[in-house]
């Protein structure tokens, strides 16, 4: 058998407009909603990084089975994340719902603040595939601008694209209201996501602001 830490600490490359998904996952409602937005490649031998949406990008999938049983069960595959020298970008994906609220607060505080690790917060399996799939498409565009594109000769801002703000607005807790001063502030989606927890704060108020540090 491989050891767990060499597996986390293998490079798994991700061709581009693909996703690697554990073989653990295969039948399961989000990886068929991840097909049918990209090729997804089932892979058995990854340890227990849950999906990889990139090469450099690993993350954590926590959905409320997962949250109900032990807790060391998922502290030990996110510290296997966290120790991982294969992944720049660490991401966790936390359900959170009437059962699994008590539980943020703690992981949040841990993986935030401690891990310095992103926790990103879903209420259903569909909003999970959705920010997953944004995840893919800024590694298909790492040098692109997901929300608007500015002309260097003007200094011209050219329209945002309707699908992207259609995507923020339906962030938990920023709603259209704050949308615009998200875009205006962070311009894509990965400095929204990179952002500093305080700062999130003043830009969206606290309670959005924990749903997406």
């Amino acid at each position: 058998m491989v050891n767990s830490d060499v597996q986390e600490n293998k490079m798994v490359v991700v061709p581009t407009g693909h996703i690697v998904v554990n073989a653990k996952w295969h039948s399961s409602e989000l990886t068929t909603l991840l097909k049918s937005k990209f090729k997804v490649l089932l892979m058995g031998d990854i340890g227990t990084i849950d999906l990889y949406p990139s090469t450099a990008t690993g993350l954590i999938y926590l959905p409320e089975s997962d949250l109900m049983v032990e807790t060391s069960c998922y502290k030990k595959r996110i510290k296997k994340l966290h120790s991982s020298t294969a992944i720049q970008q660490k991401y966790v994906f936390m359900e959170v719902n009437n059962r699994t609220q008590h539980l943020l607060s703690e992981i949040q505080q841990w993986v935030v603040i401690q891990l310095k690790m992103k926790l990103l917060c879903f209420s259903s399996t569909e909003e999970a595939a959705h920010m997953i799939v944004q995840l893919v498409m800024l590694a298909i565009k790492p040098h692109g601008n997901p929300f608007t594109t500015t002309s260097t000769s003007a200094n011209v801002h050219q329209p945002l694209d309707s699908s992207v703000l259609n995507l923020v607005r339906e962030f938990k807790g920023v709603g259209s209201s704050r949308t615009g001063t998200l875009l205006e502030k962070y311009k894509s989606v990965k400095n929204i996501m990179d952002a500093p927890y305080g700062e999130l704060v003043e830009v969206v108020g606290v309670s959005a602001a924990k749903k997406h540090s």
